[in-house]
């Protein structure tokens, strides 16, 4: 999880680390950070669709 939290300031200061090391570590947490944002706005679209006037959402 810590991989997940580190910031980019906060990685340079480890003792020796790498530009790719470092790219890595921020292309992972991309990735790792945008399905979960996916998966939240999806349902947040979802349930939008409910209020908005009881339409079927489909799996």
């Amino acid at each position: 999880m810590q991989l997940l939290t580190v910031t980019p300031e906060e990685m340079v200061e480890i003792p020796g680390i790498t530009v790719p090391n470092i790219r890595a570590v921020l292309c992972v947490q991309n990735k790792v950070l945008a399905d979960r944002n996916k998966i939240r706005s999806g349902r947040l679209v979802e349930e939008l669709l409910k209020e908005a006037g009881g339409m079927e959402v489909r799996p």
